[in-house]
């Protein structure tokens, strides 16, 4: 089983309203880059997802659950 857009919302939407999920894929192969993009509705919602969901297994495999950051370019153009 590949995980699609749909299994991440339902698997996050156990601690709240999931306003977007979505699945990164090559574009070249048609298959998951192994990371995704979940926005939860409430501030609180998601912290109490990442909490709960870091480590938790889908599709065989242990997730890594982080707040995003900030993607940052300097004056140089270098990103962080």
């Amino acid at each position: 089983m590949s995980v699609e857009d749909f299994n991440l919302k339902a698997f996050f939407e156990q601690y709240g309203i999931v306003s977007f999920a979505k699945v990164i894929f090559n574009t070249s192969t048609g298959k998951s880059r192994g990371f995704g993009f979940v926005h939860m509705s409430k501030r609180t919602e998601g912290l109490e997802a990442i909490k709960a969901l870091n480590g938790a297994v889908i599709d065989g495999k242990a997730m890594t659950v982080v707040q995003a950051t900030e993607y940052v370019v300097n004056k140089n153009g270098n990103a962080w």
